[in-house]
Order: C-alpha cells, then sequence, then structure tokens
C-alpha cells in the first residue's frame, strides 16, 4: 500500500467521528466548567454572616469619618446659592458644605469646634442630616460610616451598627447599647444666608463637589 492510500478523503466516516468526538469533548468541558463556576462562589462574596441573616449588598465599605480640612470664608470657593450646614459652638460659626457631605465616602465629619466634638452626618438616599456632640470630650468623637442598610446611611461606634435615621441598632438585640452621642443644634440654610448671619465664620468644602442649590 503507498502512502496515499492511508490518507482518508474528505468527508470520509473516519473524520466524522473525530469532528463528532471533538465537539461532543467541548460541550462537556464547558457544562462541567459552568457547574463549577456555579457552584464556587467569586472570592470575596462569600456570605460569613450568621444563617437566617439576610446580607444588605449596600453595605460595601466601611470607613472613619476624618477630621475635615477647614478654611476662611473668602477661601471656601462656595457659590452664595450652595446649601450648607451651619453649626455654632461658643460663639464660633463653622459651615459645611452640603454637597462635600453628598460625596460617597465624605458623609460624615469627625470635627472639633472650639474644643468641643463635632460630628456631622448626612445621608443624601434619605436627605437627613444629623450633628453629635459628647459632653466632657475634648477629641473628635470615633463615628464611622457604615454604607447603606435598612433603608438609610449606617453609622458604627465601638464596633455597633446603627441606622443614622433613628440612631437605634440595626441589629438590636440583648446587651446592645444605645447610640452613645448626643445631638447638637444646626441649621440648613444657603452660603449667602450663613455669611450674613455668621460673618466671621469658616467652611470646609470640597472643591468640584456636587452643587446643592437651596430649594
Amino acid at each position: 500500500m503507498t502512502p496515499a492510500d492511508d490518507v482518508q478523503p474528505e468527508g470520509s466516516p473516519a473524520v466524522g467521528v473525530a469532528v463528532a468526538a471533538l465537539a461532543l469533548g467541548a460541550v462537556v468541558f464547558l457544562a462541567t466548567y459552568r457547574g463549577e463556576r456555579a457552584a464556587s462562589p467569586v472570592a470575596g462574596t462569600e456570605d460569613l454572616r450568621p444563617p437566617g441573616t439576610v446580607p444588605d449588598p449596600n453595605r460595601r465599605f466601611e470607613m472613619k469619618g476624618r477630621r475635615p480640612p477647614i478654611v476662611p470664608a473668602e477661601g471656601a470657593g462656595l457659590s452664595d446659592d450652595d446649601e450648607v450646614i451651619g453649626v455654632v459652638v461658643n460663639g464660633k460659626a463653622r459651615a459645611y458644605q452640603l454637597g462635600a457631605l453628598c460625596i460617597g465616602r465624605h458623609h460624615v465629619v469627625n470635627d472639633l469646634i472650639d474644643g468641643v466634638p463635632i460630628s456631622v452626618a448626612y445621608c443624601n438616599l434619605t436627605d437627613c442630616t444629623r450633628v453629635y456632640t459628647s459632653r466632657g470630650r475634648t477629641e473628635p468623637l470615633d463615628v464611622w460610616q457604615s454604607g447603606f442598610g435598612g433603608g438609610g446611611l449606617v453609622l458604627k461606634v465601638e464596633g455597633v451598627a446603627y441606622r443614622h435615621r433613628s440612631g437605634e441598632p440595626l441589629e438590636p438585640g440583648p446587651g446592645v447599647p444605645r447610640f452613645p452621642y448626643e445631638d447638637y443644634p444646626w441649621t440648613r440654610m444657603t452660603w449667602r444666608e450663613w455669611k450674613r448671619q455668621h460673618p466671621e465664620t469658616d467652611a470646609y468644602s470640597i472643591p468640584g463637589a456636587m452643587r446643592r442649590p437651596a430649594g
């Protein structure tokens, strides 16, 4: 038999069997791969909560409220129509740009005004502002933002998560402490009106932050 006699012509049964075997192998491989992917969660997405609890997909980050950089009123770069959260401590006025507090990782600032701890927390989903202090303390408060859950911003203090809007524990239970800080008076108005009422004010702002005009 010559070498040419051993070559199967195109379309012969042997070629067809080989092609069918390759196609079947590919189908089996893909089915196995997809099954393994479905059975194995992506790294870092495993639910490590106790059985019976429902994870909230919005609680994705945790960050301690930072000490905000403060500038004189003339250096704040605010428009007259920008909204601010205004706080007065012992006669010293400070404005917090609402647009800056809308930024994802800046919903909480832990500040000191005239040696008094003042924490400002704003939830842009519920348009809710709360300001906290603690009598007798001289250092910034330990308030963290812990993502969103239960319909709004979640705050964390000393490892316990609280609903920003109500101050109630996110996961109440025996021995869970109440929110440890007290509310402090604040006001919300335009930068123009705040400056008119408090000419000596300073401010916290972030250049390029989203504008929040009043009304």
